[in-house]
């Protein structure tokens, strides 16, 4: 928590759109090839595209320093996602594709994207 004055901020990155405020969590952002993308806005734009749960994550890049991916559980939601994924800019496209067994998630019960990013690429769902 942060104190902005007579504020307190816990550093949650919210829109309003249509009038209703939309809280969309803390900004887990990747910086790739020098932008800096929050992952939530990622995740919204394929929601559409997934039947099954996914998140949107950076991996370490030689390169770029990090690039986006997407590590998702329904194999049948790939084409969808990929799809999904042609409407965001260049700098918001995911690089990577992974499909597991089931997304880990933290003692919380949200996506743990550390162990995300850790995931060996010889684990089920490979990237590809």
């Amino acid at each position: 928590m942060r104190r902005d004055g007579e504020w307190a901020t816990v550093g949650d990155v919210g829109r309003i759109r249509d009038g209703v405020l939309e809280v969309l969590g803390r900004p887990d952002a990747v910086t790739t090839a020098g932008a800096t993308v929050l992952v939530a806005e990622v995740e919204t734009a394929l929601a559409g595209g997934a039947g099954g749960p996914f998140a949107v994550h950076g991996l370490p890049h030689p390169t770029f320093g990090e690039v986006l991916a997407v590590t998702f559980v329904d194999p049948t939601d790939e084409p969808r996602l990929r799809d999904a994924a042609r409407a965001l800019p260049a700098s918001h496209r995911p690089r990577v594709w992974r499909r597991v067994d089931a997304l880990p998630l933290t003692p919380a019960g949200k996506v743990d994207r550390a162990a995300l990013a850790s995931l060996s690429d010889a684990e089920p769902g490979s990237a590809r």
